[in-house]
C-alpha cells in the first residue's frame, strides 16, 4: 500500500470514539479496547487516537517523538475494534501497515531491532540457540522422515515455551496413525515481524518456512499457534503468492479427524467446568470458531460453558501484536482482567487454541495467584485420546 493510499485510508475514520468504549448488552460487549483500560487512559491508547498519531506523522505534521511512536505499537492488533467500526476500517490491517512506514522511516524501538536480530540469527524471537527448538522431542527428532504427507509446524512459542502443546499434539498424530513429520530447521514464521513492522525481514522468514516445507513433499501444514495459522494461511500468499499446501490450525485437523470417526475421545479423570477462549488470530483473523468447540464437546465427563462475550467479539488476551514482548507487564495485567471477569462462572479450567494465549494467561494466573487451570485445547484431547 503506498503512503497517499494509506493516508487516504486513515482518513475514514469518523472519529465516533465508539473503539474505545462500545456497549452491547447482546452480544456481552462491554467496552471493547483493553489496551485504553489497563494502561493511561489516554486518547492514543485507542484506535482513534493512534489514527490522528499515525496520520500526523505520514503527514508530517508532529514531529517525530519516540513515546509518539511508541503508541502505536501499544496495541494487541486484535481487531476487536475494526469489527464494531461504523466505517468499516480494518484498524489491526492498517496498523500494521501504519508500524511498516515508521518502521521503515523514523523510528525502530531496542527491543523491536532485537527482536528481528534473534530471528535472523536464531530463527526465533526469544534470543534462544536453533538446538534448543526441539528439546522437548528429545531423540525422537531424528526418528522424524524426511518426507511426509503432513508438517506439523509447531512455532517458536509451542516449542520454547509451551512445549506440553507439541508433546499433545504430537502424541495424538502418533496415536490416529497420521503420516506427519516436523521441520527439523523449523525457522520463525515471521508472523512476529509482520506485526511489528518489519515486512522485509518478514518476506524472507517466509521464504525459509516454505522452501523448507516443500522439501518434504508435503500438502498439508498444521500448527498449534493461531499466529502461525494466520501468517502461513493468509499472510504468506499476499507476501509471496500461492504456496502450494494447505494450512490447517491443529484443531480444525482434529475435528476432521473426529468426524471421519479417526479420532476416539474418552473421559476425563476428573470432573472439569470449563470455558474457552477464542485467540484473535484464530478467531476473528482466521474465522475458526466451531472446531475447538467441537472437540470440547467431545470430550467426557467435562462441562462447557461459555463466557461472554464469544467468538468475534471475543476480548484479546492481551499478548498478541508484539505487545507480550514489548510491554509484558501490560500484557499480563489483560490478561488478569480477563480472567477476573469470567471468575463468576465458578469454572475451574480456561481454554483456548494458541500457545501465546496460553503463556500469558499462565503468566497472569501465576501472578495473582489465582485458582484456575489453563490448558490448550489439544493438551485436553491428548488425555483422552484413545
Amino acid at each position: 500500500m503506498k503512503l497517499e493510499e494509506l493516508i487516504s485510508e486513515l482518513l475514514m475514520c469518523r472519529r465516533c470514539g465508539l473503539c474505545r468504549d462500545p456497549i452491547d448488552v447482546e452480544h456481552g460487549i462491554d467496552g471493547t479496547c483493553p489496551i485504553w483500560r489497563n494502561s493511561t487512559g489516554f486518547e492514543t491508547d485507542f484506535a482513534r487516537g493512534k489514527i490522528q498519531v499515525a496520520l500526523a506523522l505520514l503527514q508530517g505534521n508532529l514531529d517525530v517523538a519516540p513515546e509518539m511512536a511508541e503508541s502505536l505499537y501499544r496495541c494487541t492488533l486484535c481487531n476487536s475494534c475494526g469489527v464494531i467500526c461504523p466505517a468499516g476500517l480494518e484498524v489491526a490491517k492498517l496498523l500494521e501497515k501504519v508500524r511498516e512506514f515508521v518502521s521503515s522511516k523514523i523510528y525502530v524501538s531496542e527491543k523491536h531491532a532485537v527482536i528481528a536480530e534473534s530471528i535472523e540469527k536464531y530463527g526465533n524471537p526469544y534470543l534462544t540457540p536453533p538446538d534448543k527448538r526441539f528439546e522437548w522431542l528429545g531423540k525422537d527428532l531424528s526418528k522424524m522422515p524426511d518426507e511426509a504427507e503432513i508438517v506439523y509446524f509447531v512455532g517458536c512459542t509451542t516449542s520454547l515455551r509451551t512445549p506440553e502443546i507439541a508433546k499433545a499434539t504430537v502424541k495424538i498424530l502418533n496415536s490416529t496413525g497420521t503420516d506427519f513429520t516436523v521441520l527439523k530447521n523449523e525457522w520463525c514464521c515471521g508472523s512476529i515481524l509482520l506485526r511489528i513492522g518489519f515486512r522485509n525481514e518478514a518476506i524472507k522468514a517466509a521464504e525459509k518456512v516454505v522452501k523448507a516445507i516443500e522439501s518434504t513433499g508435503a500438502k498439508t501444514v498444521i500448527t498449534s499457534c493461531a499466529g502461525c495459522f494466520r501468517v502461513l494461511k493468509y499472510d504468506y500468499p499476499e507476501l509471496l503468492g500461492d504456496v502450494g499446501f494447505e494450512v490447517l490450525h491443529t484443531t480444525q485437523f482434529l475435528d476432521k479427524l473426529l468426524k471421519e470417526g479417526k479420532l476416539e475421545l474418552g473421559k476425563l479423570s476428573e470432573h472439569m467446568r470449563a470455558t474457552y477462549h477464542d485467540p484473535c488470530h484464530l478467531g476473528r483473523h482466521g474465522m475458526v470458531y466451531e472446531e475447538p468447540r467441537n472437540l470440547i464437546k467431545h470430550i467426557s465427563n467435562l462441562e462447557f460453558v461459555e463466557m461472554a462475550p464469544n467468538r468475534q467479539f471475543s476480548i484479546c488476551c492481551g499478548a498478541g501484536g508484539g505487545l507480550k514482548l514489548l510491554e509484558g507487564a501490560l500484557a499480563v495485567k489483560i490478561a488478569s482482567e480477563k480472567i477476573r471477569k469470567i471468575s463468576d462462572m465458578k469454572i475451574n479450567a480456561l481454554l483456548s487454541a494458541c500457545p501465546f494465549c496460553k503463556y500469558n494467561f499462565v503468566d497472569a494466573v501465576n501472578r495473582q495467584e489465582m485458582d484456575i487451570k489453563i490448558y490448550d485445547v489439544v493438551e485436553l484431547v491428548a488425555k483422552v485420546v484413545k
